[in-house]
């Protein structure tokens, strides 16, 4: 299953749900550093954990977040 098809297979299911449970916003246009980047064996833990309903602990993910980017908090370097 490709990233888009997941994002938007869990969007429909969290919105179906009425959960804020979440893709990463990075992961449409992930950073060249990211798990879900450039998937190989070591990544799949990480990328499945950080990209999915933890990504706010992702250190990635805070590294790039600021509050006073846009609603999604998209930040690019």
């Amino acid at each position: 299953m490709l990233w888009e098809e997941l994002n938007e297979s869990h969007e429909k299911k969290s919105m179906e749900s009425n959960r804020n449970n979440k893709i990463c916003p990075y992961v449409k246009q992930p950073f060249s550093y990211c798990y879900c980047f450039s998937l190989t064996s070591k990544d799949i833990d990480s990328a499945i954990y950080y990209c999915s309903n933890n990504y706010k602990v992702c250190d990635i993910y805070k590294k790039n977040y600021t509050l006073s980017d846009n609603v999604h908090g998209e930040k690019r370097v």
